[in-house]
């Protein structure tokens, strides 16, 4: 498995089954989706193209406000 998938499955995993509760942009123009399951504190998992913005496509779960 690659270092990506490693990375999204550890994740991620725990967001199987999350809602999408909203949507969220930066000043760079990137956007992400909010996600929440249950209780659980609301993340944003961003759509960005690889860790520093410039490759084939990369997502990252980071904590909302």
């Amino acid at each position: 498995m690659n270092s990506n998938v490693t990375y999204l499955t550890k994740q991620l995993t725990p967001f199987i089954g999350a809602t999408i509760v909203g949507f969220a942009d930066d000043d760079e123009g990137t956007f992400g989706l909010i996600i929440q399951k249950g209780k659980q504190q609301k993340k944003v998992l961003w759509v960005l193209r690889d860790p520093e913005g410039n490759g084939p496509g990369f997502l990252e779960l980071g904590d909302t406000e």
